[in-house]
């Protein structure tokens, strides 16, 4: 198993369809480069819902229906926990790393970088690099440690290529990644599911496929 995308891909009518339905609520921004544009916002501090493709099998979000913000301040976790995900502050957030700079950053052998390793899945705990911990403060557990997801360009481009962009404007390559949905909710599936959390959550800012959103 290389990847957990195994749910139902939306069609673009559909997603216009669910963008029309909250139309008086939300505005479509311009983005002639969707990718670098959240790249910037994310390292602005901003907490933005990504919805990509088929929904995921399993208990994670691994890139097709996340929340994600950038690990490097850690008032991005006080946000979440108070502010979004409404969670105890004990909790810790998962880092997504690109597997060309998983090594790097973690403390990772060959075979747990391998496709359909655990960690493709965000199923291994492993050491953060005592380098690396100051950089990325708001996915580091008290001891040091980190729940990892190594993303592969050929099993999920569109956030390789986020993680990429992010990575070169903060000479970061890592994200923080939760699963989108509210407290007591289940993981967002439709588009319009994934508009009605946004709203509601208080993100800042949602990718929904290929469209930017915003509040009015």
């Amino acid at each position: 198993m290389r990847t957990a995308e195994l749910g139902r891909r939306y069609s673009t009518a559909e997603v216009r369809g669910a963008v029309g339905d909250f139309g008086a609520r939300i505005r479509i921004e311009p983005a002639a480069d969707l990718v670098g544009d959240v790249a910037a916002r994310l390292a602005r501090g901003q907490i933005i819902g990504w919805y990509w493709g088929g929904s995921e099998y399993g208990i994670r979000a691994l890139g097709h229906r996340s929340i994600l913000g950038d690990p490097r301040r850690p008032e991005t976790k006080v946000r979440l926990d108070r502010d979004i995900k409404c969670r105890e502050p004990f909790r810790p957030y998962a880092p997504s790393v690109t597997a060309e700079a998983a090594p790097d950053w973690f403390d990772l052998v060959p075979r747990e970088l391998a496709p359909g390793a655990p960690t493709t899945f965000m199923l291994q705990a492993t050491r953060v690099r005592p380098a690396s911990r100051q950089h990325i403060p708001a996915v580091v557990h008290v001891d040091g440690s980190a729940r990892v997801h190594v993303v592969r360009q050929e099993a999920n481009p569109g956030y390789h290529a986020l993680l990429q962009r992010f990575g070169a404007l903060t000479g970061v390559p890592v994200l923080l990644n939760t699963s989108f949905n509210a407290a007591g909710n289940p993981i967002v599936e439709t588009p319009a599911d994934a508009i009605a959390e946004f709203l509601d959550m208080g993100l800042d800012a949602l990718v929904l496929d290929d469209l930017l959103i915003t509040r009015r």
